[in-house]
């Protein structure tokens, strides 16, 4: 995967600005918390990442600020009654976001996400997966789907498949 899917390549059609809300924040585990976001090594990625696991998690690298948001936020401020799905390409931030998730009684029937980490698989970020995974299996999801090995993954909770 290369991030230049060509725009005609969707049906955009009914896309408009009754469905489509732009979130100008970061999602993170806290509320209007102001984060660095760390440039990636390739200046030709667009792939910031919040703990900078692409430099080898320094801090004296490349950074934008920007203010964050959490699921739950958003889930009040827009009265969504119930996640279907939510698919995640966080950049690192993966496990604290669906942490907080869980932590708030969220759950969506499928969760698509991507451990950005497990690309270099430090020790640290194994032990950040294994944590989440854990606490996923823990509130009935099942682990249904490993793309291309790692680190892309879809989780589907007990209560779908109950009902098949």
């Amino acid at each position: 995967m290369h991030g230049k899917q060509e725009i005609q390549s969707y049906d955009l059609d009914k896309v408009n600005n009754e469905n489509f809300i732009l979130i100008d924040k970061a999602l993170y585990n806290q509320d209007d918390v102001e984060l660095s976001f760390f440039a990636p090594p390739n200046k030709e990625h667009v792939n910031y990442s919040i703990n900078n696991w692409q430099n080898n998690y320094r801090k004296d690298t490349e950074s934008v600020k920007v203010n964050s948001i959490t699921i739950k936020k958003i889930i009040n401020d827009f009265k969504i009654e119930q996640l279907n799905l939510i698919k995640m390409d966080i950049e690192g931030v993966a496990t604290e976001v669906l942490e907080n998730m869980l932590d708030n009684n969220i759950f969506p029937k499928q969760i698509c996400v991507e451990f950005d980490e497990l690309y270099t698989m430090t020790d640290i970020m194994q032990k950040r997966f294994y944590h989440v995974h854990q606490k996923l299996i823990g509130k009935q999801y099942f682990l249904i789907k490993i793309k291309n090995n790692f680190p892309n993954m879809l989780y589907v909770h007990n209560s779908v498949i109950e009902k098949k």
